[in-house]
């Protein structure tokens, strides 16, 4: 993941065979990914991409669109490499995913 603030070990995944979710399953698996050395407490979501590693890049061509594309809640950490997410994803499949994080700030306008 490509952001302010990156978390150790995890990049934005592209499509790669080992890190899937199962259709009725609660269960993200990713071999390459310690989740457990996340804090979780930081993290606000996970977010499944609907067109993979090419979401938004070609908007004048069709991508084939991942069923389970969505917001999950992250609830825990089953173990290192799998991440227990709600709601339970539709299809089994591949997926590409990046994970949100609470980020806090003040803005005020007007005087001081």
């Amino acid at each position: 993941m490509h952001a302010k603030h990156d978390f150790p070990g995890l990049r934005l995944r592209a499509t790669a065979p080992g890190h899937f979710v199962r259709g009725g399953s609660d269960t993200l698996y990713d071999p390459s990914v310690d989740f457990s050395k996340m804090d979780l407490g930081e993290l606000s979501n996970l977010h499944v991409l609907w067109g993979g590693q090419l979401a938004g890049v070609l908007p004048n061509q069709k991508i084939p669109c991942d069923p389970n594309a969505g917001i999950y809640k992250i609830e825990g950490a089953q173990d290192p490499h799998r991440l227990r997410i709600s709601p339970k994803p539709v299809q089994n499949g591949k997926c590409t995913y990046s994970i949100g994080r609470h980020n806090y700030g003040k803005f005020r306008a007007g005087q001081r």
